[in-house]
């Protein structure tokens, strides 16, 4: 009931953009409440009862004080049309100007104790710049009344006991300014706490994206929000709700244990009318109070009385709403709101990187495949190569008529003699085998055994002698690997040449016989032409050739 009574005399409806003027308007709502009631103790009791005997002159304090209660509306009416500024002078003009007629209806000395109510009005509604004129015209209001005879008084209400309407009167000032300077206090030490709990506000959600744990999928983003709005900035709940693709939400909130735990529900997006959907439809943080309706409010769990709703937007899509609910009965703040805000932002930060790490690692994933297929195509191709120039070698060497083809070159510096070698010493085997250059020491000889390759084939190898106090150094083998490397492709280019000739001299010598038979005109002369040509082509020493078309169909075959 008190929170309702509250809610309903001193809320102020208009929000004001500054914090300190929505205090002020604070302020003076409650100041304008205690006005009404110290007006009415005083009217009441003071005029009221000599109005009912007649006896009450028209004078400007009479006239003032009966439009009291129209001031004070028309103060209301500003605050909450968010005219602060003219309801504060307003109202600081209503005090003067009710001091003053009080104080011409007394001695000057009571001026001085009544003038304090506007100056304490003025000091805690107004700023420092304001407050300096409210206290220049106060200093002249004095001086003006002092200007006066001290016997000059208008007409007032004869008391039977003056002096102790006159201490009442100077009690209820001094109460009224007593609560005046309570509400200044005591707000001022609110706003102080609600600027420190702002800072938390503002720390700790600073603090989401360093403190999310490395490599936290969706799942951990959401559940570390929610832990840090529920358990480290103590809002009564606090859960999110995720868009789905079907128009539907997921809710995620923390259970008993710290557990995360999802439903989902049957509402459509396109269909809430709660602060949710409106958070969604709108894509800005829409903050609700319980009292404003069923229907808006109806996502609210007691005993939260506001909650406030922010969008999470992900490259342009709402990708959930954060659900905070406070039981708290002041509205939640700017900061506050902001601070969740911040969150939600930071929220979309890291949901927007993860999700372009997820990309990234497809993409990556798809490459990788691809780079698969071509390294299996490649290997397929090198396989296929390898094999082609094996088989050249072998063809070639079959054609030669030799197993392998090699020389020893001996004799002196001046003159060396190549000499045809065929056979396969056990130390160029070893070469070969090794497929490396290596050295081996063989009484005052160091030997240098070095493989012939080409396109990761060992084509044979090459052996050198050199005396054993000679030092070798990098270079030196190097050039003999370099040397090993340019005699592989010498072979495999003379290989090939002569493969080419060979095959070139095989086509003339076709193109050759084919010219001779087309120019035979008979058949018994072309067959004798082609026996011929086939004797010497080949050097056979027999050769038939048997025609017969007509029994072709009914010719056995050979017995195995």
């Amino acid at each position: 009931m008190i929170n309702v009574i509250r809610n309903r005399l001193f809320r102020v409806r208009y929000t004001y953009p500054d914090a300190a003027d929505q205090q002020r308007a604070i302020n003076l709502v409650i100041m304008t409440w205690i006005s009404v009631v110290g007006w009415s103790i005083a009217f009441f009791a003071l005029i009221v009862p000599e109005l009912l005997f007649g006896t009450v002159p028209i004078t400007p304090g009479f006239i003032i004080s009966a439009l009291e209660p129209v001031v004070f509306i028309v103060i209301f009416v500003l605050l909450n049309g968010g005219r602060l500024r003219a309801a504060i002078w307003l109202f600081i003009a209503q005090h003067t100007a009710l001091t003053m007629a009080a104080s011409l209806a007394s001695q000057p000395n009571f001026l001085i104790v009544v003038l304090a109510l506007p100056l304490v009005a003025a000091a805690v509604l107004l700023s420092a710049r304001a407050l300096r004129g409210v206290i220049v015209l106060i200093a002249v209001l004095l001086v003006l009344r002092l200007a006066l005879p001290p016997d000059f008084v208008f007409a007032t209400i004869e008391y039977e006991n003056p002096e102790q309407v006159q201490f009442l009167v100077v009690a209820l000032i001094l109460l009224v300014i007593s609560v005046y300077l309570y509400i200044f206090r005591a707000n001022g030490e609110r706003v102080q706490g609600v600027e420190a709990e702002d800072l938390r506000h503002l720390r700790v959600t600073a603090g989401f994206s360093s403190t999310l744990p490395e490599n936290a999928d969706e799942q951990r983003v959401y559940t570390h929000a929610l832990e840090l709005l529920q358990t480290e900035l103590g809002y009564s709940l606090a859960q999110i709700h995720v868009v789905g693709s079907d128009d539907t939400y997921t809710r995620l909130r923390i259970g008993m244990g710290q557990t995360i735990s999802n439903s989902r529900t049957a509402i459509r997006v396109s269909a809430d009318s709660t602060a949710i959907g409106a958070a969604v439809r709108l894509r800005e943080p829409v903050v609700v109070l319980s009292e404003e309706g069923q229907v808006r409010s109806a996502h609210i769990v007691p005993p939260a009385r506001q909650g406030v709703a922010i969008p999470v937007i992900v490259n342009d899509q709402v990708r959930c709403v954060i659900d905070v609910q406070s039981r708290a009965v002041e509205a939640l703040s700017e900061n506050q709101v902001y601070a969740i805000e911040l969150l939600g932002q930071q929220m979309a930060a890291v949901l927007r990187f993860r999700d372009r790490l997820q990309d990234l690692n497809y993409t990556l994933n798809e490459q990788n495949l691809v780079l698969d297929r071509v390294r299996g195509q490649l290997s397929a191709v090198e396989q296929s190569s390898r094999q082609v120039f094996t088989s050249g070698w072998e063809t070639y060497l079959q054609g030669r008529e030799d197993v392998a083809v090699g020389f020893d070159v001996a004799g002196t510096r001046d003159q060396f003699i190549p000499v045809p070698a065929s056979d396969l010493p056990d130390h160029m085997r070893e070469a070969m085998l090794r497929g490396e250059l290596y050295i081996e020491i063989a009484s005052d000889e160091q030997i240098i055994h070095a493989p012939v390759r080409l396109r990761g084939e060992v084509l044979g190898a090459m052996t050198f002698a050199v005396p054993g106090d000679h030092v070798l150094n990098p270079r030196q083998l190097d050039m003999v690997m370099t040397v090993a490397d340019r005699l592989a492709i010498a072979l495999d280019n003379r290989r090939l040449l002569e493969q080419a000739q060979a095959r070139a001299e095989r086509e003339r010598r076709a193109a050759e016989i084919s010219n001779q038979l087309l120019s035979v005109t008979d058949i018994d002369s072309l067959l004798e032409v082609a026996a011929e040509q086939f004797n010497e082509a080949l050097g056979a020493i027999y050769t038939r050739v048997y025609v017969a078309p007509q029994t072709f169909a009914t010719v056995a075959p050979p017995a195995a």
